[in-house]
């Protein structure tokens, strides 16, 4: 996936410098929160390779990235359950 896909996706860019991590060096990532208890995050810039990003969900270990298509039925199924629960 592309860094614009995350954007067009509606993606949150989350910018983590030196200073707060201590690592020697500024890098950000991106994420979605898709409903409460269901958030997907991307690789951040430093392990992004040849402009690729992927994404996953950290309570789902078996899970290694998920893919464009299934970040968009993702979002139409946590839009779908939060108009049951107004």
């Amino acid at each position: 996936m592309t860094e614009q896909d995350l954007i067009d996706l509606g993606f949150n860019k989350i910018i983590v410098t030196d200073e707060e991590s201590n690592n020697g060096y500024d890098y950000y990532y991106y994420y979605l929160n898709l409903m409460e208890g269901l958030i997907l995050d991307s690789t951040d810039s430093d392990h992004s390779t040849t402009h690729t990003w992927e994404v996953r969900n950290y309570e789902w270990p078996t899970v290694k990235s998920i893919n464009k298509e299934s970040i968009i039925l993702l979002k139409q199924m946590a839009q779908d359950l939060q108009n049951l629960n107004p």
